[in-house]
């Protein structure tokens, strides 16, 4: 085996770097959550007042979640020194979120396990557009290309990404539920929405760097 051969992982590897990197930006995450959980509060104290003013929120909101993801996954790769394009293409990530989303939607009208795979193939992607000088679509065929050889891996650690925020967000919205309307912690369904792309994110980071980043240590060459 060649010492610039990328590693191979299993789903414990992935599932485990995935909360490590989440780790390592924990402050810029609270700052995330922070800020939409005010806009939450915000969008449920216009409930009673304008109209108007609950849709400039929800606008507000829509940019701003884009805006942040970017920010936090720059944030995270800067940590590791891999940013080779520092520019900020938050629309070229709207739309790779946008294909990749409506590629898998379709295929889980089918099967689960369609839609699945094809999540877990793409997993990379927005490292790849973060990271590197790469377009949209460039980004999406390195990931699937770099995926080669672990994705019945990956595919499972998406799918246990995806039950187990389900089971989490079906407690909170219960939770939600059994308060009432007229109270403010109506807003957590809706934080609660945003802890599986953030976890998606830092699953993402994970994947690229130990099926991307070549090894160099004899021990893991021949692991």
């Amino acid at each position: 085996m060649a010492l610039n051969e990328p590693r191979q992982a299993n789903i414990g590897d992935f599932l485990g770097g995935a909360f490590l990197e989440l780790g390592l930006i924990k402050r810029e995450i609270g700052l995330y959550f922070a800020g939409f959980g005010f806009l939450g509060l915000l969008g449920y104290a216009a409930k009673s007042q304008t109209v108007g003013l609950g849709g400039l929120i929800g606008l507000a909101g829509f940019v701003a979640y884009w805006v942040a993801h970017y920010w936090l996954f720059q944030q995270l790769m800067q940590r590791h020194g891999i940013v080779e394009d520092d520019r900020f293409r938050v629309f070229q990530l709207f739309f790779m979120a946008l294909l990749i989303g409506i590629a898998a939607g379709f295929a889980t009208n089918f099967l689960v396990v369609p839609g699945v795979i094809l999540m877990a193939k793409w997993i990379m992607a927005p490292a790849f557009l973060v990271a590197r000088d790469r377009s949209l679509f460039q980004a999406m065929g390195d990931s699937w290309s770099a995926s080669d050889g672990s994705t019945l891996q990956l595919s499972l650690a998406v799918f246990v990404i995806l039950f187990g925020w389900l089971i989490a967000y079906g407690a909170v919205s219960g939770l939600a539920g059994a308060l009432g309307r007229n109270s403010p912690l109506t807003v957590l369904p809706g934080l609660a929405l945003h802890i599986l792309p953030i976890v998606m994110m830092g699953l993402s980071v994970a994947v690229y760097r130990i099926l991307t980043e070549p090894t160099s240590e004899v021990a893991d060459v021949f692991a």
